[in-house]
């Protein structure tokens, strides 16, 4: 055993030195043998694979995922596709982490499995100390002197248990599949760790829980932090410094960090070179929890050498009592794709949203009133259910409010509610709820920092209590299910020591994300549809949009969401807006599900547009071209419209319109719900395509084709065909017409030729070849491309 300097790897980068020789000799030094550091050999005894793996984006995995104990006593959490393999004896610590896809491990040095403060000390989750240089895993350097920590907390039992659903749900609502499962399967394994013999008595009654939950038929784990006290105890400050620390090998690591710098930089071209990003982490959280990736302060030890880190930690630190129901850390999503492929990730991404948050996939069709009268809101529930639609919602600035306790107002609305459902409409209405809302009463008012203007409510106050109360009595007596969330918890601290959840600045940020998540789980097991700007999809939000704000001292991003989102495109000339607008949906759906974003169509004046006339949508007659367009685009990348206006058509012509569009929606709602593969991007120069691909329905495919020139354009497509399912042969028709048969590539692909006439648009249909009725397939196909 090497008895000099022993180094310990705290998640903040600091290097803990311990010398060995001044350690208590009560606490000691535990050697790790090599035959406790082997990773299980035989992995295909595990996973049971047969030779080949099955492509998960397209095949279902039949392997369930399993905690198997080994001959040598580690621990092995599989599910064919990946593996996370631990030991336990002397100490706990990720031995190994491999993709069975690739057939490599990720790992290139150990690490502690997470870290936390207790009253200011720094006490490790597991991991080892060890010398060995950290540029690659050299198992033999590791097995001549790596010891157990004895300053951190250590292994004390484990539990495997089945997913719970972070919210009730129940598939299959508002157009969303019914097959969804949830909660999703999988195994949980649950890690209990105890405070280390040297630790204060307080810190003993301290107790820590590792979550690690893998899921079925998918290269996906997640994992987070419970952390309990005994009742003497719970006055303890806890700051959580590290969910998940990963050193990885660099084909694994994010390809947006520098290897200069170790800091994030947002373009792989800056650096030249960069991880291959095989490897996507992300939290679950709108705010504050952070998937970071940087480089490992051991760098210089191996100059040259790329050494990326996944350090999952809090953005703004968290430092609060322990309390007595345990705080409990974000969750860290570890999705183990292998590939650099743009389009595969991008499904990778999308399967996994589906997977973990099935409630983004409803996708009604709904329009936003700006106009609160009744008259108005009686005849628009007249005029959306003759043509289809599902949804009718007040829209900010109608002057609806969601809070008032006026009796007569919410006895008109119940009457409108009660309209609308006989109509078989759900109604809602937008309520501004915590970011950039003034509040009369101070005392629930964000508290900013000394010479800084405050961001809005406090929602860790008892504002929250209060918009609580009036919410669930207004939904409650007029039987509304739907609420448009605005300026939800944007991120922002709070100073004040006298709110009712929060102490103080330092818990004042989780508290509030603890609050708002609350918020939405109360109102998806409701049964209420929820949209949002910010991406609190993992606690229950349906949808949201983009963009960034700043709140007088710091500007915060608004989480990501699916299709962009420019309030003041919507000023744009109406060309303009639907171009741009298509840009977004392309490249947004490369990572995210057409139905967890919503797209703008201002049919009357927004935002102050300096010529409104060029705008605006209504009245749709006059517009008649343009406003297919909307329809069409929008309806066939499945995306969530926002018609904002008063009126959804003004005759018969443009009712005929709607209603067309509405069916072609309905009747392929299945595939026009499914993932985006991307053909031609919009440039407005010729044709531009996207393509909706399913293997699970009999619809394989929907391409949308589009002609925004003024000129007719003839041109051969290849369609990528590989994510359908399909091997040899595929059936296209176009626009649900005649049928012909190709022969797929060697690329799994077809070459189309399409026709289409200036400004138009059409669809083709993909399908796997039967031999049933054989005069189905013809030879030549009939075009029918105009709208």
């Amino acid at each position: 055993m090497c008895n000099d300097v022993k180094m310990r790897w705290n998640v903040l980068g600091v290097q803990v030195h311990a010398l060995a020789s001044l350690l208590p000799a009560a606490v000691g030094t535990m050697e790790l043998s090599y035959a406790q550091l082997k990773c299980a050999t035989n992995y295909d005894d595990i996973c049971n694979f047969n030779g080949s793996e099955p492509n998960w984006l397209i095949e279902d995995v039949a392997w369930s995922t399993t905690l198997k104990t080994q001959p040598n006593g580690n621990l092995v959490l599989s599910n064919g596709l990946i593996s996370r393999e631990f030991s336990l004896n002397p100490a706990f610590v990720t031995i190994d982490y491999i993709s069975h896809e690739k057939d490599l491990s990720l790992l290139r040095a150990l690490g502690p499995e997470a870290s936390i403060y207790l009253d200011g000390v720094l006490y490790n989750i597991g991991g080892l100390i060890t010398s060995a240089p950290r540029a690659y895993l050299n198992r033999t350097a590791i097995e001549e002197d790596a010891t157990a920590d004895p300053g951190a907390f250590q292994y004390a039992a484990h539990v495997v248990v089945e997913p719970e659903a972070p919210y009730k749900y129940t598939p299959g609502q508002r157009g969303s599949p019914n097959d969804s499962v949830w909660p999703p399967k999988g195994k949980r394994l649950d890690i209990t760790f105890k405070a280390p013999a040297v630790a204060p008595e307080q810190h003993k009654k301290v107790e820590v829980v590792l979550h690690y939950e893998m899921y079925d038929g998918i290269p996906l784990m997640a994992k987070w932090m419970t952390v309990t006290a005994e009742e003497q105890a719970q006055d303890v400050q806890l700051m959580i410094s590290t969910v998940e620390y990963l050193a990885v090998n660099w084909e694994w690591a994010s390809e947006q960090i520098s290897p200069a710098t170790g800091h994030w930089i947002g373009t792989r071209s800056k650096v030249g070179v960069a991880g291959y990003g095989w490897l996507v982490a992300e939290t679950t959280e709108a705010y504050n929890g952070m998937a970071n990736w940087e480089r490992d302060k051991s760098r210089l030890e191996m100059p040259g050498s790329l050494q990326a880190t996944l350090n999952a930690t809090y953005e703004h630190p968290v430092i609060t009592p322990i309390g007595a129901s345990g705080i409990t850390s974000f969750r860290i999503t570890e999705l183990v794709v292998g590939s650099d492929d743009k389009e595969r990730r991008g499904l990778a991404r999308r399967k996994k949203m589906r997977l973990l948050a099935p409630q983004t996939q409803e996708n009604p069709l709904y329009f936003h009133s700006k106009n609160q009268s009744l008259a108005t809101m009686y005849s628009l529930v007249d005029q959306l259910s003759e043509v289809g639609f599902e949804m009718l919602v007040f829209s900010f600035g109608s002057g609806f409010d969601y809070e008032t306790d006026n009796q007569t107002y919410l006895d008109d609305i119940k009457k409108l509610v009660a309209y609308g459902t006989s109509k078989g409409l759900e109604m809602g209405g937008y309520d501004l709820i915590s970011l950039s809302r003034y509040l009369p009463w101070p005392y629930w008012r964000d508290v900013p920092p000394p010479g800084h203007k405050g961001s809005g409510a406090c929602f860790a106050s008892g504002w929250y209590d209060y918009l609580m109360k009036r919410l669930i009595h207004f939904m409650d007596y007029t039987g509304m299910t739907v609420i448009i969330t605005d300026g939800p918890y944007g991120g922002y601290p709070c100073y004040s020591t006298n709110h009712t959840y929060h102490h103080g600045y330092e818990d004042s940020i989780y508290r509030q994300i603890e609050n708002q998540n609350k918020f939405f789980k109360y109102f998806t097991e409701r049964g209420t549809y929820v949209t949002t700007p910010d991406s609190y999809f993992y606690h229950g939000a349906n949808r949201a949009r983009k963009y960034y704000v700043t709140c007088n001292f710091v500007v915060y991003k608004m989480s990501i969401a699916a299709m962009g989102y420019d309030e003041f495109q919507y000023s744009l000339p109406r060309w303009q807006d639907l171009a741009i607008t298509r840009t977004q949906i392309y490249d947004h759906s490369f990572f995210y599900i057409p139905s967890r974003g919503y797209v703008m169509v201002p049919m009357l004046e927004y935002h102050g547009a300096p010529h409104p006339e060029r705008a605006v949508f209504q009245p749709v007659s006059q517009h008649k071209t343009e406003f297919e367009w909307v329809l069409a685009q929008y309806l066939g990348a499945g995306v969530g419209i926002h018609f904002r206006g008063d009126q959804l058509f003004d005759d018969d012509a443009t009712k005929m319109l709607v209603m067309k569009w509405v069916a072609f929606y309905k009747e392929h709602r299945d595939i026009l719900n499914s993932d985006i593969i991307h053909i031609i991007r919009p440039n407005m120069q010729s044709l531009d395509a996207f393509m909706h691909v399913n293997p699970r329905l009999p619809t394989k495919a929907l391409v949308m084709v589009f002609n925004p020139t003024e000129r007719a354009i003839g041109k051969k497509i290849s369609l990528p065909l590989y994510y359908t399912g399909l091997t040899n042969e595929a059936v296209v028709a176009e626009q649900d017409g005649l049928k012909k048969v190709y022969t797929l590539d060697r690329g799994y692909g077809v070459d189309v030729h399409v026709e289409l006439r200036p400004l138009c648009v059409t669809w083709l249909t993909v399908y796997a070849p039967t031999r049933d009725s054989p005069d189905a397939y013809m030879n030549t196909h009939e075009n029918k491309n105009e709208l």
